[in-house]
């Protein structure tokens, strides 16, 4: 099994993750300038595919395999998503850190 590539994400099965959110998403990280503001997008990202690849039946496992990530982190956005949904993966895109601007 091949790696996926979270930002490659294609025809997600969420109903709440639209192409077009996908496609605002990749924009805002081909054009930011900010570090921690493109990292917050690739976790979107990758938190975004931990569900696609949930809802289309994959197991904790080949997802861990196919995003190269921890068994808990899996477990962890799965819960989220089941207790809270998409909003939960999506709020966290809203949260700046207080702190200057440089």
């Amino acid at each position: 099994m091949t790696p996926a590539d979270p930002d490659t994400l294609a025809d997600p099965i969420i109903p709440a993750i639209s192409p077009e959110l996908l496609a605002t998403l990749r924009d805002e990280l081909s054009t930011c300038r900010s570090y921690h503001r493109q990292v917050l997008i690739r976790r979107t990202l990758r938190r975004l595919a931990i569900i696609d690849l949930t809802l289309r039946g994959s197991s904790r496992d080949r997802i861990v395999a196919a995003l190269r990530c921890g068994r808990s982190t899996v477990t962890k956005w799965r819960r989220r998503y089941t207790e809270d949904g998409i909003d939960a993966i999506l709020a966290r895109l809203a949260v700046r850190r207080p702190g200057p601007r440089h």
